[in-house]
Formats: C-alpha cells, sequence, structure tokens
C-alpha cells in the first residue's frame, strides 16, 4: 500500500547500492513465469461496464470481502437479469446468487480449470495445434465443468473476475496461462482483484527484482521475496509492512529476520515483534499525512495530497528515503516533492 513514488524512490536507492534483491509481491508463494506478464494484473474493462455483462465467472474470490465495491457491481449485473458462476474451496454466500458453483480442493484448481477449457474446446469442436493437444490429452471435463461452460457460451457478454486466492496460490504461474486461454476462448473481459491499493503502482516503479520502472522488464538479477528469506541475507530494510503478519511465510520471514545482521524498518507504527529484530525503526506518516498516487486495478493514476499534517516530526516516506539517498550520495533521486516523481514516472 505504499505510493508509486516511495516505491520508485526506494529501489532506485538499492539499485544505487547494487542491489537488485527489490520485491513488493510478499503475499505471493509463485514467481515462476514470464515477468512481462505482470501487466496481466491490468484489468480490461471499466467498472461502469460491470452492471451490463449477462455472465459472471468468480475465480478464487470472494467479493464481498476483498472488493466490496465489485459485489455491489455484480448484483445489479444480476438484477438486470445477468448468470454467475464460481469457482472456489467451498460454498461461496456473496450478495447476489449463482447459478453453479465449482467446489475443489485448492491443489485442484488448475486441474478444474483446464477442464473448462477442454469443455468449451469440445463444445465449440474447436481445432487445436500439436502443443494444445498435448496440454488436453489427459485433461477430464467432468459433466459440471461442461455444463457451467455451456452457459458461460450462452451469454453476450462475459467477465472473468479473478481472485486473491489464484495471484497467491502455489501454482499461480500455471493458473494464470489456463485463466487467459480461457479469457480467449469466452472472449471475456478480465477484471483481476488487486492485492493490496497500489500493486501497478509498485509495477510501473520498478518494485521488482527484475524491472526497472513501468512495464519494460529486465533480465532477472535479484532474489524475489522468498528467496530473500530462504538465502537469509545479511541485513534488510522492511519498508511498510509486518513480515509477521504481511507475508505468505511468515516464520521463513522471522528465521532470516532475527538471524541478519542489520534490519532497518519504516513504518508507521511499532510493535513488540517488530523490536525483536529490527535495529533501526525509522518512523514515516501513514498514508493520510502523505502525498503521492496510486494506480488502480485499470491503470488509472489517482494522484492526493495531505488529509493532515503528520505528528511531531515524522516525514511521508518518500521525504525519509530522499534523504537517505542524499547522504548515500544517490543525488540522480533527489526530487524535491512527490509531484515531480510522479511527472518523472
Amino acid at each position: 500500500n505504499s505510493t508509486t513514488e516511495e516505491a520508485f524512490i526506494l529501489q532506485k536507492m538499492m539499485r544505487g547500492l547494487g542491489s537488485s534483491h527489490i520485491d513488493h509481491r510478499i503475499h505471493n508463494q509463485d514467481f515462476t513465469g514470464d515477468p512481462s506478464l505482470q501487466s496481466w494484473l491490468q484489468s480490461d474493462i471499466d467498472f461502469d461496464e460491470i452492471d451490463h455483462v449477462d455472465r459472471i465467472f468468480c475465480i478464487g474470490s470472494l467479493v464481498r470481502r476483498e472488493l466490496p465495491l465489485l459485489g455491489v457491481r455484480l448484483r445489479q449485473a444480476v438484477l438486470n437479469g445477468g448468470q454467475a458462476f464460481s469457482m472456489h474451496a467451498r460454498y461461496i454466500n456473496e450478495t447476489f446468487d449463482f447459478s453453479q458453483q465449482l467446489i475443489c480442493h485448492p491443489q485442484h484448481w488448475t486441474a478444474v480449470l483446464a477442464g473448462c477449457v477442454k469443455a468449451i474446446v469440445m463444445e465449440k469442436k474447436l481445432p487445436l495445434d500439436d502443443t494444445q493437444k498435448a496440454l488436453l490429452a489427459d485433461v477430464v471435463a467432468s459433466e459440471d465443468m461442461v455444463e457451467c461452460m455451456r452457459a458461460l457460451l450462452q451469454g453476450d457478454s462475459t467477465l472473468l473476475v479473478i481472485g486473491l486466492s489464484c495471484l497467491q496460490h502455489p501454482e499461480a504461474t500455471e493458473l494464470r496461462a489456463w485463466l487467459l486461454w480461457l479469457q480467449q476462448l469466452l472472449t471475456a473481459k478480465r477484471l483481476v482483484i488487486s492485492q493490496g491499493a497500489n500493486t501497478l503502482g509498485m509495477v510501473h516503479a520498478g518494485a521488482l527484482p527484475y524491472a526497472k520502472e513501468g512495464l519494460n522488464m529486465q533480465p532477472d538479477t535479484g532474489y524475489n521475496c522468498s528467496e530473500m528469506w530462504q538465502n537469509k541475507l545479511k541485513s534488510y530494510l522492511i519498508f511498510g509492512f509486518e513480515p509477521e503478519f504481511d507475508t505468505a511465510l511468515p516464520a521463513q520471514a522471522l528465521a532470516a529476520l532475527q538471524q541478519a545482521s542489520l534490519v532497518a524498518c519504516f513504518n508507521s507504527f511499532v510493535t513488540d515483534t517488530m523490536k525483536s529484530y529490527a535495529d533501526f525503526i525509522l518512523p514515516i506518516a501513514p498514508f493520510v499525512s502523505n502525498a503521492g498516487s496510486y494506480v488502480n486495478m485499470h491503470g488509472d493514476w489517482q494522484s492526493f495530497t495531505m488529509a493532515s499534517i503528520p505528528l511531531d516530526e515524522v516525514k511521508p516516506g518518500w521525504k525519509v528515503l530522499r534523504v537517505l539517498t542524499h547522504l548515500l550520495d544517490l543525488e540522480e533521486v533527489a526530487f524535491d516533492n512527490a509531484a515531480v516523481i510522479t511527472a518523472h514516472l
């Protein structure tokens, strides 16, 4: 949830110090796949279009918890005569009714999505190349999958809602591949629920081990988040989150931090656990006392100014980072205000 400007200065500072071990994907477990596909996180449907879709397929999503405003739009679409379907590990109770729910253990999600793809291929009698035939050779399309896909194909406009459980899945890359194929076969729009307020902003700012700012991906030269914990580095810089609560592998993260020679935390608050592993805790202002921008799931930049004055001597995160870059003689990232950074990006 850090601002795009904070992420930009932070990754510039780290690369200026000679490290590409930078990552914002603290919830993820699967880091394989083509890095250029980070752009798939950007949804390709506007919110005001959602009311008018007539087929909805929610995959690994708990809309009411993950994005309540989306739930309002989906409810309206169903009230307008649309039909909703889901795939999840349990029965989903939303503010709108599902016509059918595919319920299966998360370890079977890849097989279920593959079955959905095969069901459409069989229903439409589509020609396949040799690679596609090999992928679908052993895939089983159950009656439920066929029924669900047949109903989706009957719609004039279809929306795939991809939830956090898909993004944080141990086989997220394979799920993504099947989802993209499914979207193509259904001629559907895609809405990917963001893992935070500014996931796309992090990508644009270059807060990744293989990226510079923007979506211009570079060769993989740094550790991803999981590898940082696994390799137990000598020092860690934690910006705006608590590893013991906010990561996919909290026990592994804590073990890595406890053995490190230096841990610096930038945060708006402090806990006893944080004190146990942090050598330095630098206070930064919460978002209401900060200025900057977020990039929403549609790729829209949303800039804002401070709503309140920071308490005492607390400074916004980008200002703290700017001072550090000055002390480290990294003048190429010496910006005077957040608006200048936004304009640069």
